[in-house]
């Protein structure tokens, strides 16, 4: 009797272990609720919507949907969406964004297309996938275990990676019948420019000019920065809900160069997160200081007198 009360006893407990191993395991890994070949909906808010392939209505995009591939994700201004795919990598799209989601995990591999606007990514080296891809019209970045940002210009066909931690392989997209760009490795801390090469023309041969790998001025660490707070790009636990900032579109579209012309676009000097290069406009420009962020005019006061005819005290001095 007192044997058989212990074997129960001890069936009792092992069962219990199991139990609760199973549930802490579910809370360690949050991955495992996204299947292969779809993405989990994390967090959305303003206006944004998604279209399974080139044809059929635009539909809301709510927290909780699962997308599946070729499909297509649209945001407007002040609005955003947060995807995690399966491995527990993170996908931000940000405001004024088209991303087409190519591969979602099928082989380890996953693809995004971002026809405009910025995205964030955050890679996981635990789960590190096969292939990491982003592509725009202008560069395809590659990469793995990496945290890093593209944004691509639809006017100046212009595409920017920026890497926050790790390495991207950026490759210059060619224009049909051309030798493709070159492909350069921006590390933690840099970020590249690239544009098609059929907007160039070098030699006859219609290439661009070789990328050139920066450091990250500072626009872009003040960007970072306040990504880091959203907490998404931390490993998830499934305690923690993932909540996106709804205040933070207008100050990331500060930092972003692209919006504003960028360094390599003919901004002169450091860029500030107030914009690249923070030249003070004049009147030529039909600028001001207040619309480039920079307070009220120069001078005493905001009624100042605009340079004109000396006073009769300089005219005195004068003769």
């Amino acid at each position: 009797m007192r044997l058989t009360t212990m074997l129960a006893t001890a069936a009792l407990a092992f069962v219990a272990l199991m139990v609760s191993g199973s549930v802490l395991a579910q809370a360690q890994a949050p991955q495992n609720r996204v299947v292969r070949g779809t993405t989990l909906v994390r967090d959305v808010y303003g206006k944004a919507t998604q279209r399974k392939g080139d044809a059929g209505d635009w539909k809301k995009i709510n927290g909780g949907d699962i997308l599946s591939t070729q499909t297509t994700v649209k945001t407007e201004a002040d609005s955003a969406v947060l995807l995690q795919l399966n491995g527990g990598h993170m996908f931000r799209v940000g405001e004024n964004t088209t991303v087409l989601l190519r591969e979602l995990g099928v082989g380890k591999s996953f693809s995004f297309q971002v026809l405009a606007g910025n995205i964030w990514s955050a890679v996981r080296a635990v789960t590190q996938p096969t292939k990491y891809e982003v592509e725009t019209p202008s560069a395809v970045a590659g990469v793995s275990g990496t945290i890093f940002a593209v944004f691509h210009d639809t006017s100046s066909g212009q595409t920017e990676v920026s890497t926050n931690v790790g390495t991207v392989n950026v490759q210059q997209i060619s224009a049909p019948n051309t030798p493709p760009g070159p492909s350069v490795p921006v590390s933690a801390g840099n970020y590249v420019q690239m544009a098609r090469s059929d907007r160039f023309s070098s030699n006859g041969n219609n290439r661009p000019p070789p990328p050139k790998v920066m450091p990250q001025p500072p626009a872009y660490r003040a960007m970072w920065r306040t990504m880091h707070q959203e907490g998404w790009i931390r490993p998830l636990r499934a305690a923690a809900p993932v909540k996106l900032n709804r205040l933070i579109e207008p100050t990331l579209r500060k930092t972003i160069f692209l919006r504003r012309g960028g360094p390599n676009n003919g901004h002169r000097g450091q860029a500030t997160p107030n914009g690249p290069g923070n030249r003070r406009p004049n009147k030529q420009n039909g600028g001001s200081r207040e619309a480039a962020g920079g307070g009220r005019p120069e001078g005493k006061g905001s009624g100042s007198k605009p340079p004109g005819k000396p006073g009769p005290d300089r005219q005195n001095r004068d003769k």
